[in-house]
């Protein structure tokens, strides 16, 4: 038997976010050339992500950033926070040249990763009171104009403002309890 599934259909909505979240695909590692480091040296990039659980119907997403935070240590041990580039474009490396490297600096890459997860999750609050603000203007406005429609429409009830409210305040509780994720690490060696 065969069944057609259209995009929007539960079964493939929820194999696509399962695909998506998972940890597979989430690491990466490369090399660049011409970079003023010494050869072995590495750049460490961290990709965070906002997660709300929150009911679809509130569409949360709108008001948080798609890549929250983007963290990246350079081999001189600069911190740049969401505006890094690397001095070069990064090439693939081998799968057991990559592997060999990644083992060989193990030990130095971890202490600095989990300092950089939890240099991170301080920026939450940040990005928690750019959102919220984000949220209140955008409710803001969708009430008073609400409000002006029903005085012009009598047909317009006043419970449609009343609803917006009640939702902005579910959306604001719901951005209240975001978190900030890891999502990605890209190691890239200086070669």
């Amino acid at each position: 038997d065969v069944q057609f599934l259209s995009w929007e259909h539960p079964f493939i909505d929820q194999a696509l976010e399962l695909i998506t979240s998972g940890p597979a695909g989430n690491a990466a590692v490369g090399y660049i050339e011409h970079h003023g480091y010494k050869t072995g040296d590495c750049f460490i990039e961290l990709q965070f992500v906002a997660q709300c659980s929150a009911p679809k119907a509130l569409s949360v997403e709108r008001y948080l950033p798609p890549d929250a935070m983007y963290l990246m240590m350079t081999p001189a041990g600069d911190l740049k926070v969401n505006d890094g580039e690397l001095p070069g474009f990064p090439l693939p490396l081998k799968k057991g040249t990559a592997r060999g490297l990644v083992e060989q600096k193990t030990a130095q890459v971890q202490p600095i990763i989990h300092k950089l997860e939890k240099l991170g999750a301080g920026q939450l609050s940040k990005m928690v009171e750019r959102a919220t603000a984000k949220a209140g203007e955008a409710y803001a406005a969708r009430i008073a104009r609400l409000h002006a429609l029903a005085e012009e429409n009598p047909s317009i009830p006043p419970m449609l403002a009343e609803q917006a409210k009640a939702e902005r305040e579910a959306v604001i509780r719901a951005i209240s309890q975001s978190q900030l994720v890891l999502d990605s690490v890209r190691l890239v060696f200086c070669g």
